[in-house]
């Protein structure tokens, strides 16, 4: 009788205990009303200005495409280029927008897939050395005519590497196949004039400028203010489960696609073509501004970022996390141009060690923003390295 009373006793201890462990928790889980909802206001504010942004330069891209068209210079061709090169710079901080079943990467109807799919199979595409009548350009029996339609079916079909829409596969419509040593490629305007089938190659590079314009603006509208969409239904959700989206973004973009993707795969293969803009050799801008999408959320560069939450639980972590994301932005900014001469070695072991350094530095900034997550037990599943 006494022993099974000291049992309940002891039973009972330990479930009050564990009660008030579980208490501890949730309190130190629970997110600021006030603080997060202007945290997320602000999110959602930031994602209709960038992906506003990113339509116009793509809208200017279209029209620059279609003027190139009807009388292709060398002048135009170069304007074009620009006009890409700005489009990309307006495109990639939006990529902190990712990765958690947003409008833009839904996995039904998201149109990340065919704007930014990579590496591309250039004789997918069009003609490359060696084989002059390669690709959906030169092949007017099987593909008569080139259209958005028919460029978005065939966009992946038998193939993840079988890339025919999106932003790199404008890229090497533009530049063409680019050689390790040379800033870009080389394509002649003559590929627009006199080369064989120029008119399927204006017809595709009109075609998919405009294709660009029409995922853009589909999901700009998604996030535009005032109306019934995705950005009503962000606003309106749990605080937990909108500030565990944003930080998914960030950490994913971080070490998955940044530092794993983008950089360690063409580091380990010493293979420029898996190097993102290996036709514009403009990747390392590319990745720069990815990296400033991912401070612009994590400050707040229109209000209270994440780091407003970070802060009112830990400002040492806070701080921490400030100088992680700018010690990758010094880090991506030192590593020297072109990046395909990086990748294969022909910088030298200082380059390598400078992109090594930087990936590590990715890294870290994602294993904090991990920590910072669990401040209000949220789970990033970012991977100790």
């Amino acid at each position: 009788m006494m022993k099974t009373a000291v049992s309940v006793v002891v039973v009972g201890f330990a479930f009050c205990l564990g009660l008030q462990v579980q208490a501890a928790k949730e309190a130190a889980a629970v997110i600021s009303e006030k603080t997060g909802r202007e945290v997320v206001s602000t999110y959602s504010k930031l994602v209709e200005a960038r992906y506003k942004e990113a339509l116009k330069e793509v809208e200017s891209l279209h029209q620059m495409a279609k003027d190139f068209t009807k009388s292709p210079t060398e002048e135009g061709l170069q304007k074009l280029k620009d006009q890409w090169k700005k489009s990309r710079l307006a495109y990639s901080p939006t990529e902190a927008f990712r990765f958690y079943g947003g409008p833009i990467d839904d996995a039904d109807h998201g149109p990340e897939g065919l704007m930014n799919a990579w590496p591309v199979d250039e004789a997918y595409v069009d003609s490359v050395q060696g084989k002059v009548d390669a690709g959906i350009i030169n092949n007017p029996k099987k593909f008569p005519k080139i259209s958005k339609k028919l460029l978005t079916d065939l966009n992946e079909k038998d193939g993840e590497r079988n890339i025919s829409t999106g932003y790199h596969a404008i890229e090497f419509l533009l530049w063409g196949q680019d050689s390790v040593g040379q800033l870009g490629g080389q394509r002649p305007v003559t590929d627009y004039t006199t080369a064989p089938h120029a008119d399927r190659r204006k017809a595709a590079l009109t075609a998919l400028t405009d294709l660009l314009c029409d995922h853009l603006r589909a999901v700009h509208k998604e996030w535009d203010g005032g109306k019934k969409n995705y950005r009503t239904q962000f606003e309106k959700m749990a605080l937990k489960d909108s500030i565990q989206k944003i930080m998914l973004g960030l950490s994913t973009l971080s070490a998955d696609e940044m530092a794993g993707e983008r950089m360690t795969v063409s580091l380990e293969l010493k293979d420029p073509e898996n190097e993102q803009d290996c036709f514009s050799d403009f990747t390392l801008e590319d990745l720069k501004a990815n990296q400033r999408g991912i401070i612009e959320i994590y400050e707040g560069s229109l209000g209270p970022g994440i780091k407003a939450l970070v802060s009112e639980k830990d400002a040492k972590l806070a701080s921490s996390l400030s100088d992680a994301l700018k010690a990758s932005m010094i880090g991506l900014e030192k590593i020297p141009a072109p990046y395909d001469e990086v990748v294969t070695g022909k910088k030298g072991a200082s380059a390598t060690q400078q992109m090594k350094t930087t990936i590590a530095l990715l890294q870290k900034q994602a294993q904090l923003l991990s920590q910072a997550a669990k401040i209000y037990d949220l789970e990033l599943n970012v991977q100790a390295e």
